[in-house]
């Protein structure tokens, strides 16, 4: 995708004020930002984590309404909300485009880190083949699987709601971070078709040189949400969706780089 180059001048006034950390992510790059590939990108990435802190008077009311709802959902056996910290760094939606080559998974309305519902029902999904191995078959003969996670042609008893980070982290919660690719040119394949191998560079090698590239990465409490399909759904399902989500936060984390430690999340709050 091309993206037009806005002149610096323009985006000066608007970085400074801008209360949406996705606006300046996609939106709001100038040129010399974009060409500068060391200071001009970390001086960027620093003005989102800024506008990120500058949203938390509009987000915390969001927040605190979508808590009220929440809490009239526990009170109806309907939901079971917690929340857990980050143990270190978090990149979720790494690949989505930007001008700067990376991105993060922001909410639309609030540009405020979150972690979106269906990763973390696909993460859960996981833990529970993992722990559980084959399909679990009740007495009534349903699946266990089909009644969590839903299948091609039944919905699932459960929705997981989109976790949202907690008003109070949003000030730091996006710092800049480091990536070191160590065979760029092998990675990248062929000019023009990347897909094909590099005909210069066929084989990754020991002499490769790494370059390191600015980007950002996010940490702090995020609530996290599962909410049944009407009522009268047992309580027992609920916590055991609860416990599935919360081991694999925990043993497996979320989003990318999971084996350099990225994505893994601490024990339950209290």
């Amino acid at each position: 995708m091309t993206y037009a180059r806005t002149p610096p001048n323009t985006c000066e006034n608007y970085h400074t004020h801008c209360q949406h950390a996705g606006l300046l992510m996609h939106r709001h790059v100038a040129s010399d930002e974009l060409s500068d590939k060391t200071a001009g990108r970390r001086a960027l990435i620093a003005k989102i984590g800024q506008a990120c802190g500058r949203a938390e008077p509009l987000y915390k009311q969001a927040f605190c309404e979508r808590q009220a709802w929440l809490d009239e959902l526990v009170k109806a056996q309907r939901c079971v909300i917690w929340n857990q910290r980050t143990q270190g760094r978090l990149l979720v939606g790494v690949g989505i485009d930007t001008p700067l080559e990376f991105g993060l998974s922001l909410h639309h309305l609030y540009g405020t880190p979150l972690i979106p519902g269906s990763s973390l029902k696909g993460l859960a999904r996981a833990e529970s083949a993992r722990l559980w191995g084959a399909d679990v078959v009740l007495d009534d003969r349903e699946s266990a699987t089909t009644l969590m996670f839903g299948a091609e042609a039944d919905r699932a008893w459960f929705d997981v709601l989109d976790a949202w980070i907690e008003p109070a982290d949003l000030e730091g919660a996006i710092e800049l971070d480091v990536v070191t690719p160590h065979h760029p040119d092998y990675q990248q394949g062929r000019p023009g078709a990347p897909s094909e191998p590099n005909p210069m560079h066929p084989f990754a090698l020991d002499s490769d040189m790494p370059r390191p590239v600015s980007t950002a990465s996010v940490c702090g409490h995020f609530q996290f949400a599962v909410v049944a399909h009407g009522a009268g759904v047992p309580a027992i399902w609920l916590n055991a969706y609860k416990d599935l989500l919360q081991n694999a936060l925990q043993l497996g984390g979320v989003g990318a780089r999971g084996s350099a430690g990225y994505g893994y999340f601490g024990a339950l709050d209290a």
